[in-house]
């Protein structure tokens, strides 16, 4: 299992990666958000809520495995 630290930093990394290569639309959920009701830093989670954001992120990174091995056959 990762360090706490190396799951933020992993997580930051993706998020900045999905708004620097997104579309303004694509990221306009999130930002809307984000600028509405402000946003939780990962350092703020507790180790059970960082885990869990985590474990989605993993199964998302997953899911895009997947659809790119689809579109290559």
């Amino acid at each position: 299992m990762k360090t706490r630290e190396e799951m933020i930093e992993e997580l930051i990394d993706d998020d900045m990666d999905s708004i620097r290569n997104g579309s303004m639309r694509d990221n306009d959920g999130f930002i809307y958000d984000a600028l509405m009701n402000g946003r939780k830093g990962y350092n703020n989670y507790t180790d059970e809520q960082l885990q869990e954001e985590y474990k989605l992120y993993l199964e998302q990174q997953e899911e895009n495995d997947e659809e790119d091995e689809d579109e290559t056959l």
